[in-house]
């Protein structure tokens, strides 16, 4: 009873359609896993597919199903048979030509080593077994193509083990640092300080060309070093792998200077948010919460920014009278100090003359011990797939027995079919015709 469960095991692990039904639910699922959460409309959580029990018991069974096949494909390769005996159907046996030599067949002794050394000019290893019904000369070439499928699968095996492990133990975490402080790896003993924080933009535009987060690193030994994190260069720590992802710029506090009939008449500083009383005059000023770092009005009167750099910094002010509060104030939107504000304009004014900036650096840690796992996964599978697709086993053999009289020997060429069957027979036909050959010039002489 345990035998034959044991065997329908066998029989299902080793099963095309069993891998192709695998594949298939994997591959169908894997793509509504990459559809945009906005676009299901909270009906579920694509990304949550792949976090599924049913979904790990699918990838656990397609590479138990690939991993047993590579073992009995790779025992099968190891214990295949030196002799020449097909051990194939004939769908699989291509036949070659048939000749037939007046000699008896006890002096083919003395025709092995030639026709040997004729496989051996194509390449061919030779591998010979002699009885007395019979002479048998295996030749075969790029033998190691037929690791190709095996490779394949190893790979996807290792390449799955890998996602599990990266499942189980990967460490990924984002977070914001800014310029001065100081962070400690999760787990070791390594700290990071992030000097500064740079927008490097194209010249005389107002694209980015590159962010630059520059790191003091100090690593588990003690030594410290610096670093710099850019987009698409990630920096290794201690295992982690750092990567650039975004930043955020913090205004800490401005400087800004008061105009009265053209003239400044009072500088102070202000913080986002922050209300202040006027020391020479009577006002009270409001600032509001945030900055924009390049004001702009849209078509429809909106107050944007065009972009998030600081090219046309602006703040909004609320100004009261100090004697009377309950007036509602005036707000109005402040600029950086342009010539507007000097000589004869009238009335009361603000400029922006310093901003003091913070900014902070998105980093991604990610540190993840399956990824050594996956690509030697990788590897194999492209070892494998150029195996499977260039190198081409054959597998040639020329077989000697006596005819019904015994004073001929009949020779006949036989090859395992492959999937360059047509370049086979032409090689059978040519190996044919050699020792046809050699077998004629040996009996004229």
């Amino acid at each position: 009873m345990i035998w034959l469960m044991l065997m329908k095991l066998h029989r299902l692990l080793l099963s095309p359609r069993i891998a192709a039904i695998l594949l298939s639910l994997i591959g169908l699922i894997s793509v509504f896993g990459t559809i945009p959460a906005d676009a299901v409309a909270g009906w579920f959580e694509p990304r949550g597919l792949f976090r599924k029990w049913w979904f790990i018991s699918l990838l656990i069974g397609l590479a138990a199903a690939t991993g047993y096949s590579a073992v009995v494909k790779t025992i099968r390769l190891i214990k295949r048979p030196t002799s020449g005996r097909l051990s194939l159907s004939p769908s699989r046996v291509i036949q070659g030509p048939v000749y037939s030599f007046p000699i008896s067949f006890h002096k083919i002794q003395a025709f092995e080593k030639e026709v040997s050394r004729l496989l051996g000019s194509k390449k061919y290893r030779v591998d010979a077994e002699g009885k007395d019904s019979e002479m048998v000369l295996t030749g075969r070439k790029n033998s190691w193509g037929e690791w190709g499928p095996t490779l394949v699968h190893f790979g996807l095996v290792i390449t799955l083990a890998g996602g599990l492990v990266t499942f189980l133990y990967a460490h990924v975490r984002e977070i914001m640092i800014t310029e001065g402080e100081t962070v400690q790896l999760p787990g070791t003993s390594s700290k990071m300080k992030l000097e500064k924080f740079t927008v490097i933009r194209h010249a005389g535009t107002r694209e980015p060309e590159e962010y630059v987060s520059r790191l003091l690193v100090q690593n588990e030994e003690g030594a410290i070093r610096r670093r710099e994190l850019k987009v698409n260069y990630p920096v290794v720590v201690s295992g982690y792998k750092l990567f650039q992802m975004r930043y955020r710029a913090d205004v800490l506090w401005l400087e800004l200077a008061v105009y009265q009939d053209g003239e400044v008449m009072e500088v102070f500083r202000i913080k986002p948010g922050e209300k202040k009383k006027l020391a020479r005059l009577p006002f009270i000023i409001q600032a509001g919460e945030a900055v924009l770092p390049d004001f702009a009005v849209d078509q429809e009167g909106n107050v944007t920014s065009r972009s998030p750099y600081f090219l046309n910094p602006a703040l909004s002010l609320t100004v009261y009278d100090s004697l009377n509060q309950e007036n509602p104030g005036e707000t109005f939107w402040t600029f950086e100090d342009l010539f507007t504000h000097q000589g004869e304009e009238k009335g009361l004014g603000f400029a922006i003359q310093r901003m003091k900036k913070q900014y902070a650096s998105g980093i991604r840690l990610s540190k993840d011990p399956g990824a050594p796992v996956a690509y030697a996964g990788f590897f194999l599978l492209i070892a494998g797939s150029f195996l499977s697709g260039f190198v081409v086993s054959r597998k040639v053999i020329v077989r000697f027995t006596p005819s019904v009289d015994r004073k001929e020997i009949v020779m006949t060429v036989t090859g395992a079919r492959s999937r360059d069957g047509f370049g086979l027979e032409r090689e059978m036909e040519s190996i044919s015709r050699m020792v046809r050959n050699l077998f004629m010039r040996g009996i004229q002489t």
